[in-house]
């Protein structure tokens, strides 16, 4: 992590079988190494595919280029997971690098403004 402002909380929704993630803070290219192993076991402990990730409160500050590097990199363990992706509407492009490269591996991934959203999608 970058600094003390920077958080991640992983918390498993037994009503609806998936692990919401929330991720707060200023974000760095190599935070994902740390960040993600967690989120994976936290998948794999409660045998779920369903995740939503809350980005509302990250400030990913790098461009493009190194975005789609950092989750292609992120999305590549990453087989069968139905991803909710919780943005605020200035993180769209960011968004959409994330739901690409989620994609990317055999994944269905789609963009929301709410958790509420984010949970109906994958309650549908």
């Amino acid at each position: 992590m970058t600094d003390s402002q920077s958080r991640v909380d992983r918390t498993y929704l037994e009503d609806i079988d998936a692990v919401l993630v929330t991720i707060e803070g200023r974000r760095e290219p190599g935070d994902i190494d740390v960040v993600w192993p967690p989120i994976i076991e936290k998948l794999e402990k409660h045998g779920t595919h369903r995740m939503i990730l809350d980005v509302r409160s990250a400030h990913y500050e790098f461009d493009l280029t190194t975005a789609i590097d950092v989750f292609m990199r992120v999305a590549t363990p990453l087989t069968g997971l139905a991803l909710a992706i919780v943005i605020r509407p200035d993180q769209r492009e960011v968004g959409i690098v994330m739901k690409t490269a989620t994609r990317a591996f055999w994944n269905e991934a789609k963009l929301h403004t709410s958790i509420e959203e984010a949970v109906d999608w994958l309650d549908s």
